[in-house]
């Protein structure tokens, strides 16, 4: 089971403008293909929503009242977050901390641009996501859950994977 999340945008660039990134859409009907179970979560909309209403969207909040639910019911083997820009980074990691904190043991890979060109800095410096997905990432997050359920740890032969081992970035 795979839960996709394309996270809120940080307060100063938020806006009224709807999408959803089109490769949240392709990764959940390539791992669809292959019989895997798939959750969309939409923050950024959701964070667009309240914003309609006059609410203030509150991460923690969000989290407490239907993110953490949702976890708990569909218990993931993974879940993936897609930062398809970098300004979506450090709302990506305040939404990862809150995961790990609450789900320890689930695994959390970024994948989108950000992640594409920083994978190194990002293993190194945040010990709360496991994996980092680089380039088109289809095949790759298919690769990786497939790993997963085998409970393997042997992740070197999945190309345009970045993991930790033996505590050194890959």
């Amino acid at each position: 089971k795979v839960l996709l999340i394309n996270p809120h945008s940080p307060k100063f660039m938020a806006s009224t403008e709807r999408f959803i990134p089109l490769v949240i859409l392709y990764l959940s009907s390539y791992l669809k293909k292959y019989g895997h179970e798939v959750l969309f979560v939409d923050i950024h909309n959701k964070q667009i929503t309240l914003k309609l209403n006059s609410e203030i969207f509150n991460l923690e909040e969000y989290y407490l009242n239907s993110l953490e639910q949702v976890v708990a019911e569909f218990q993931p083997d993974l879940i993936g977050i897609s930062v398809h820009f970098s300004g979506r980074f450090r709302p990506s990691i305040e939404l990862v901390r809150l995961l790990k904190n609450n789900t320890p043991d689930c695994r959390i890979v970024l994948g989108g641009i950000h992640p594409s060109i920083f994978p190194y800095e990002i293993l190194e410096e945040y010990e709360c996501i496991d994996f980092v997905l680089q380039g088109e990432s289809e095949k790759t997050i298919a690769e990786l859950l497939d790993a997963i359920i085998a409970g393997s740890h042997d992740f070197k032969k999945i190309d345009g994977l970045g993991f930790r081992e033996n505590g050194k970035v890959t």
